[in-house]
């Protein structure tokens, strides 16, 4: 019996110990099951991470080289935007820009003749210019050494005068002097204030923009001619004639060494008018300090386009071209008559009018820029009477 009892606790003690096995077992493999899908999940997650950091990484990457795109875009936005200001910058020279510069670095030297003519007596208008109908005038404002710049007009009758002109005595252009000459200069002063669009053009009176000292040989030899040329034109037909004038001062001069005058006719293409004329600032028997204006009398310095400067010859519009010019010349001669007084009747001419007038002022006609005479003397020159002031 107590063999039996310890057989059955042993059965029992057995059957326990393979119901704990059991129970192990079980849980280990759900462990292991557990395990396997934490594992699952972490591998998962890692291969998410990874993913993760993979679309990161490439998005960083792609952002790094957008940003790179993007800044080397930039550059050359900020490149292109550099040099289109660069370029706008960047100021376009015109071909009048370039020939006043190149008159003044190679400044003709005066030869005995009042006009030379530049860039082979082509003005240097634009072809938009050249179209233009609209009458219009620009005077330059005075520089800090209260000298006068270009003046551009576009001349028509609509800007020539219809009054008489006025006193300009008041207004004293750089490096003026009241000087005379009687026994060289035939009206005596040396200097005329000489208005660089003339008074016949476009009426501007005592403008001090339009007013310089330049000699009576520049103002009636020189320049009226040229102003003349255009004034008969617009008596003829209703015109526009682009006209500029320049007066070239070397560094800070006061008194100009010459004034280059461009013109152009407009409704013809230039077939009427088209020059580009160096007139001289200088005065036969003298020499001129362009610094100050002062004046010494010089015999060297003698003039090949009038025979005298005090009695009657001819004086020729351009007699003589710029040595860069390939010696074209005009061929039209004008008339330099001086006062003469005598008992007979006194009237007025200009140098390339073919009328003699009874008043200095007659029409259009520039009271500084006519020759005082006797009718007769006028008469046996070849002038016709004028019909208007007689």
């Amino acid at each position: 019996m107590k063999k039996l009892r310890l057989s059955l606790i042993l059965l029992l003690t057995v059957a326990n110990l393979l119901a704990g096995c059991s129970n192990t077992d079980l849980q280990t493999s759900d462990n292991v099951i557990e395990t396997g899908s934490n594992e699952d999940i972490v591998a998962s997650s890692t291969d998410a991470l990874e993913d993760s950091s993979k679309e990161n990484t490439e998005t960083e990457t792609g952002t790094e080289n957008n940003n790179k795109t993007d800044k080397k875009s930039a550059k050359n936005t900020s490149q292109l935007e550099s040099d289109t200001s660069s370029d706008k910058s960047k100021k376009v020279i015109s071909d009048y820009d370039k020939g006043i510069k190149n008159l003044i670095k190679n400044l003709p030297t005066y030869e005995g003749y009042a006009n030379i003519l530049i860039n082979d007596n082509k003005p240097f208008f634009t072809d938009k210019e050249k179209k233009s109908k609209t009458s219009f005038e620009h005077y330059s404002d005075l520089d800090s050494y209260n000298r006068c710049g270009v003046a551009y007009a576009n001349i028509s009758r609509e800007l020539q005068p219809t009054e008489k002109r006025g006193e300009i005595g008041h207004i004293k252009p750089s490096g003026w002097h009241t000087v005379k000459y009687p026994d060289i200069i035939s009206d005596r002063y040396l200097y005329n204030r000489c208005h660089i669009i003339g008074f016949q053009l476009a009426g501007e009176n005592d403008n001090e923009k339009n007013l310089i000292t330049g000699t009576r040989y520049m103002n009636i030899t020189g320049q009226l001619p040229l102003e003349n040329e255009v004034d008969d034109l617009l008596e003829e037909k209703d015109y526009h004639v682009l006209y500029r004038v320049t007066p070239i001062f070397i560094d800070d001069e006061l008194v100009c060494r010459g004034v280059l005058t461009e013109a152009y006719s407009v409704e013809d293409a230039g077939k009427s008018i088209s020059f580009c004329v160096y007139s001289f600032n200088v005065q036969p028997g003298i020499s001129i300090d362009y610094k100050t204006g002062d004046s010494t009398e010089n015999p060297d310095i003698v003039a090949k386009d009038v025979k005298n400067t005090i009695t009657s010859g001819k004086s020729v519009k351009a007699g003589k071209s710029s040595d860069t010019d390939n010696n074209s010349t005009h061929s039209k001669d004008t008339s330099h008559h001086t006062t003469k007084e005598t008992d007979s009747t006194s009237v007025y001419v200009t140098e390339t009018g073919s009328k003699y007038h009874k008043h200095n002022h007659c029409g259009s006609t520039n009271p500084d820029k006519t020759v005082k005479m006797t009718e007769s003397e006028a008469l046996s020159k070849g002038y016709d009477k004028c019909s208007k002031c007689w």
